[in-house]
């Protein structure tokens, strides 16, 4: 959560920010739209930590931006619109320079380097010194840069000048289903069809009505809150009182966890997933154990025992996990 309060900054006689108040909430994407001169970026510099207002509140997670500015600065990553690289580093240098002052290190810094600088179309740079590359591909950098922690807040206030945005936008895709909304002066049907094709979500062309721009963030947010919601349910399977989380391991009963073994919880995902499908014990151990059984099922009869007691299948007329004589074990909805 980001929150503002009554900000306010005067350079001189002139009023940069008279009483700016703001909420953010986890997870939604806000713009500042204006003209030069309207407050955008010392706000950005305020948030980053970088100026200093001349009355006002900032919080960030709870954090204020001044006197807890060494940990907020560990969770936010900022790209400003003038920006300053290493020349004499190379490429991959600068990244893993930058990853050290996180505490990132060895192979996580080089894999978690490689991965961004994918995403940013700069992998092919890595041996590349900074001083050679484009002013584009130094603000790609810098993205990059301000991405190496994985920070819960990214600030940017940055245009790519010779930056193919359609390509990053591409990749971006393939690595998460975050809304990518198009913001641009390219009007033209072609641009409009080529934008969606490489996996934007919405192409607004300037100039756009700001409630509009407003609508459609709100549009995409919504979406992708019933999205993740829907990736969430389906990463459960819900049998009465009985709930499996595909996603962390766990059965609950009630809401309470069970406290079944990894073992357990494979065994009883298995038999939940084909539910009135007869398994011997042997076609158990196989799946579970990834190991032939031979002739000895004792082991399957002691998890299966165990696994009715914890998921209170003799207490519950909603499921049980039936014993089926000479053939071997299946999971019933009563």
């Amino acid at each position: 959560m980001l929150t503002i309060k009554n900000l306010r900054k005067r350079y001189g006689n002139f009023q940069a920010l008279d009483g700016l108040n703001l909420e953010v909430a986890d997870g939604e994407l806000f713009g500042f739209v204006g003209p030069n001169g309207a407050g955008k970026t010392t706000t950005l510099k305020i948030l980053a930590g970088l100026l200093v207002p001349d009355e006002g509140e900032v919080e960030i997670g709870g954090l204020d931006v001044y006197s807890d500015g060494k940990e907020l600065r560990r969770r936010i990553g900022y790209v400003p619109d003038f920006f300053g690289v290493y020349d004499n580093l190379k490429v991959s240098e600068y990244m893993e320079f930058f990853a050290s002052c996180y505490g990132i290190t060895g192979l996580q810094a080089r894999t978690r380097c490689h991965t961004l600088l994918e995403q940013v179309r700069l992998e092919d740079k890595e041996d590349f010194f900074v001083d050679g590359l484009s002013r584009g591909m130094k603000q790609r950098l810098c993205l990059a840069r301000a991405l190496i922690h994985d920070p819960d807040l990214l600030i940017l206030d940055i245009m790519l000048p010779d930056g193919n945005g359609l390509d990053i936008c591409r990749r971006f895709r393939e690595k998460t289903m975050r809304p990518v909304l198009f913001l641009t002066g390219k009007g033209d049907v072609r641009d409009k069809v080529e934008g969606l094709q490489q996996g934007g979500d919405y192409y607004l062309t300037k100039p756009y009505n700001f409630d509009e721009f407003l609508a459609v963030i709100q549009m995409l947010l919504a979406r992708q809150k019933r999205l993740e919601e829907n990736f969430q349910a389906s990463r459960q399977i819900t049998i009465g009182s009985l709930r499996l989380d595909l996603s962390d391991g766990h059965a609950y009963l009630n809401n309470a966890d069970t406290g079944l073994t990894r073992t357990e919880f494979s065994l009883l995902r298995l038999l939940a997933e084909n539910q009135e499908k007869i398994f011997s014990a042997k076609e158990l151990y196989e799946a579970v154990w990834d190991s032939c059984a031979g002739t000895d099922t004792s082991t399957v009869r002691r998890h299966i025992f165990n696994l009715r007691t914890k998921i209170g299948a003799e207490d519950t007329d909603e499921y049980d996990i039936v014993s089926v004589y000479g053939k071997g074990y299946l999971f019933t909805c009563r």
